[in-house]
């Protein structure tokens, strides 16, 4: 039977939509296919963290993962560089012991924070609660600060033109705020992030600081000794940031990039923050390359270094491309451990509700549906909000992040190899489906996320 020549040119209307919405639907099982049946996250991520392992800031083995990761986009056939940054100085610790010496005699266990100097030696001092808020003003004065180790609570960083409150002190010790032993790190000096602070101070596990504030309730004179070794190696120090394109095909110039931290604090070797996410941004670089199809807009891989130390690397990133944010299209950021993501953070960016309930709508069987307006604060993705770069971080499942972040527990056993692989799946789906997106998108509105206020 022979159609008749409206239905002939009706059909051939219809087949190029028809074609697209074929070509689209198996791009996207292509991607969930390789990530979860010739996935190469697990071992990418064993070899981060127990061969190159913990990644401090400026630390040589930061210096290694950063050339490992090029490498590793590069054997992926993308084009892979490293963006240069300075910091001030070094750090490395060393050793660190302490111990009650009155009213009672038992070892403590604590871990001196990050970018503070040694006790030079052996310190025994009187130990004084600083926490508490009528010992706070009756201690205002700083005659019982001179010379003595203070419990501390995490006092907002002061910037060399102000005066420190606990300049005069032998040593501030804090609660690592952890269960079971668990010690915590972070930046804890004042002034500049890398800066050689004046005070030292440490994280004690949350029991021994516990029992301290015990005895002193109980009007007990308590007596420590503390001794810590660190090292400052006086800079300026170079670090990397590492960047990777897929390059575009009718939109190259435009830029739609994927973000995860590079670096790590050092107690643990850095899985889930961030390995992780670094890992799951190598794997959707990965899953992308191989489908050996250009996207519209170029897709940009970014590991930032830094970050642990206040973003750092991130406003770098931006500072040094800031004549091309224009051209920065849309950012996805992973760094919440390794629970399976869930939604974004828009901000209150209403604009993108609909357009990323439509980007993810491939990955919506795999539970991710909880987009939402709220806020997220914390890393990367902030640094090109403030560019009006729609950038935005993934809500995960946390599984123990809030437990084992930061701390020596952070390690290869706790990554979860399903969730990673929808991680990767999600990633890779949003990042082409953003690439691919027809259409200018909108920008970040500031205005609109002050809107928000409270509100999730």
């Amino acid at each position: 039977m022979h159609r008749s020549l409206p239905a002939i040119l009706l059909t051939a209307l219809c087949l190029p939509a028809q074609e697209k919405a074929r070509s689209s639907e198996e791009i996207f099982d292509r991607i969930r296919s390789e990530a979860y049946e010739g996935s190469e996250l697990m071992a990418r991520l064993q070899h981060l963290c127990d061969r190159i392992g913990p990644r401090l800031t400026g630390s040589e083995q930061l210096a290694a993962a950063n050339l490992w990761t090029e490498a590793q986009f590069k054997s992926f056939g993308l084009r892979a560089w490293q963006e240069p940054w300075e910091i001030e100085n070094g750090w490395r610790r060393l050793s660190a012991q302490a111990r009650l010496v009155a009213p009672v005699e038992r070892a403590l266990t604590l871990a001196a924070g990050g970018w503070t100097p040694s006790t030079q030696g052996l310190l025994s001092a009187e130990v004084v609660d600083f926490t508490r808020p009528r010992r706070e003003r009756d201690q205002r004065e700083g005659s019982m600060v001179e010379g003595r180790i203070l419990l501390t609570g995490r006092t907002p960083r002061v910037g060399r033109a102000v005066e420190d409150p606990f300049a005069d002190c032998a040593l501030r010790l804090l609660d690592s705020q952890k269960p079971h032993g668990l010690l915590n790190m972070t930046r804890l000096n004042s002034g500049t992030p890398y800066a050689m602070g004046s005070t030292p101070a440490a994280f004690l596990v949350s029991e021994d600081f516990k029992l301290i504030q015990r005895l002193l309730d109980a009007d007990e004179q308590v007596l420590m000794e503390v001794e810590i070794a660190n090292q400052f190696m006086p800079g300026p120090i170079e670090v990397h940031n590492t960047v990777a394109d897929l390059e575009g095909s009718d939109l190259k110039e435009e830029i739609v990039f994927a973000g995860a931290h590079l670096d790590s604090w050092d107690l643990g070797s850095g899985t889930t923050d961030n390995g992780t996410g670094s890992m799951v941004v190598l794997e959707a670089a990965r899953i992308l390359a191989s489908l050996d199809i250009k996207p519209r807009r170029t897709i940009r891989f970014i590991l930032f270094s830094g970050e642990e130390q206040g973003l750092n690397g991130s406003k770098e990133y931006v500072k040094q491309h800031a004549a091309e944010m224009e051209r920065h299209s849309a950012g996805l950021v992973m760094d919440i451990g390794t629970g399976s993501l869930w939604g974004l953070s828009l901000h209150n960016q209403t604009p993108f509700y609909a357009l990323s309930e439509d980007w993810f709508r491939p990955v919506a069987d795999l539970n991710f549906d909880a987009t939402s307006m709220r806020r997220q604060g914390g890393t990367d993705h902030l640094s090109f909000q403030a560019a009006s770069v729609p950038a935005f971080a993934f809500i995960q499942d946390p599984v123990e992040y809030g437990l084992t972040h930061h701390t020596q527990s952070d390690t290869y056993d706790k990554a979860v190899p399903e969730n990673l692989m929808q991680a990767a799946t999600v990633m890779a789906t949003g990042l082409w489906a953003i690439a691919n997106h027809a259409g200018e998108l909108p920008r970040f509105d500031a205005k609109l996320e002050a809107d928000l206020g409270g509100r999730d």
